[in-house]
């Protein structure tokens, strides 16, 4: 068995589902949408669900019981990659495409905003008076590391800049 983020109260378990591979993986819990996302475009293409999940497959007279099979296969590979409160956003999708359309529609969404609000918090961070030095490198550390989660390219100029520096 495979395992990926070994934290215990997020780890499941993937039955056998037909020719679908066994997995534990990360549940999305709302948070580190683009780091689930990956984790998930990976499995799914090992599993040759990745069609369902993009709807470039479509549903046909000639392949109708085989399609709704490798659908609910899709979108059963998706609901166990979730966390309870993140159902709730796909209770209206009748396929696995429109589950994980509306999972993009909503998270990258804020994974953008987020994004922007970390980097305008880095750009303008300053070393207060009270604070020491130890603290003030483990947050920049910290915030650089958190836009690189977020697969933010910046110059090293820009990770650590002058401003930064002169602040210590």
């Amino acid at each position: 068995m495979e395992e990926f983020l070994p934290e215990e109260e997020h780890n499941l378990d993937f039955p056998e589902m037909s020719e679908t591979k066994v997995y534990q993986l990360h549940r999305f819990n709302g948070k580190n949408y683009q780091l689930w996302k990956r984790q998930m475009e990976i499995y799914i293409t090992e599993n040759k669900l990745k069609p369902y999940i993009l709807g470039t497959v479509m549903k046909s007279a000639t392949n109708s019981q085989a399609w709704e099979e490798k659908d609910a296969e899709a979108q059963a590979f998706i609901m166990r990659g979730l966390e309870l409160q993140q159902l709730k956003y796909l209770t209206d999708c009748t396929t696995a495409a429109q589950m994980w359309s509306r999972l993009k529609t909503i998270h990258a969404e804020k994974s953008e905003q987020s994004a922007q609000v970390l980097l305008e918090k880095f750009i303008n961070l300053k070393m207060e008076e009270d604070d020491n030095v130890m603290n003030f490198i483990a947050t920049i550390t910290s915030l650089t590391q958190r836009l690189k989660d977020m697969n933010l390219e910046q110059k090293e100029q820009t990770i650590i800049s002058n401003d930064h520096v002169r602040t210590i």
